[in-house]
């Protein structure tokens, strides 16, 4: 039999369940208050809310922005312990069931849910304490395009002053102070948008190490310039000696021949270790 729950609800007993970690719930009241009533021929009730619930998330940023969010809703009886009220899952079907496909966020997309339950100890007794846990994956596609690749591009065009030749020292440091400066600007503008944490997060290693990588390309320029600028001065100490300014010349050459190996290398099994820690 199914009945007006507002009507006969608060003339039968309820065991007085909510969740007791949420910060706002409330009953949804169009176009009238949603609340459903059916009582069983033998004597089981069925008691039915629509709520509209807001719960706490963990908000671990540590791997942000390839990261996954767990939120948990924990409910129970608020005023009757085990002794007096036992809380159990359905065992007839689901104990939770999404009602419309998948839930898709502007940020998070619904991958796993779960249910379990637990005693938990408070001054008044043991309670029976039912846990709905749900697993958002962040949707990085925008951070991808809007911090990474940016990243890829600044990283790349430092190396290119490797292939200017040792001459071209004031190009070359335009190259990487301009890739050093757009990637700082960028990391300014995303870690605004951010809560502010303590914790060191997956794109915080990303930019910085970026950062290493260009900073790095532009102590190489220094070493040839002053590799350079030293070959100037020893041929005239020298003399012109068509020997010793060649030795100087191949010098500078051959650190950027190395260079243009090595960074790239070194920053190909960055992207190892990085992808593999923080996505694997």
């Amino acid at each position: 039999m199914s009945v007006d729950g507002r009507v006969i609800l608060e003339k039968i007993w309820n065991p007085h369940a909510c969740f007791v970690n949420s910060k706002l719930a409330n009953i949804h009241t169009s176009p009238f208050k949603n609340i459903f009533l059916q009582i069983y021929s033998n004597g089981s009730i069925w008691h039915n809310y629509r709520i509209k619930l807001t719960g706490p998330c963990s908000n671990t940023l540590r791997t942000f922005p390839i990261d996954q969010q767990r939120c948990m809703l924990f409910y129970e009886s608020f005023t009757h312990n085990h002794e007096q009220v036992e809380m159990e899952w359905i065992d007839t079907g689901p104990p939770i069931t999404i009602l419309k496909g998948n839930i898709t966020l502007p940020d998070y997309v619904l991958v796993d849910f779960s249910a379990s339950s637990e005693l938990r100890l408070y001054p008044p007794g043991v309670f029976n304490e039912l846990i709905a846990t749900f697993t958002f994956q962040r949707l990085y596609g925008f951070y991808i395009l809007q911090v990474y690749v940016p990243a890829y591009i600044s990283v790349f065009i430092s190396w290119v002053s490797f292939y200017l030749g040792a001459e071209q020292i004031p190009s070359r440091t335009t190259v990487g102070v301009n890739s050093l400066l757009a990637l700082t600007f960028q990391f300014g503008s995303v870690v605004n948008n951010l809560p502010k944490t303590s914790d060191v997060k997956a794109i915080d290693v990303w930019i910085l190490s970026s950062m290493a990588f260009i900073f790095a390309s532009l102590i190489e320029l220094a070493v040839v310039g002053y590799l350079s600028r030293d070959g100037q001065h020893a041929v005239i100490k020298c003399h012109c000696s068509w020997t010793c300014m060649k030795c100087r010349e191949w010098t500078a050459m051959k650190l950027d021949k190395a260079s243009s190996v090595i960074f790239p290398t070194c920053f190909f099994f960055f992207n190892i270790w990085y992808w593999f820690v923080f996505l694997g």
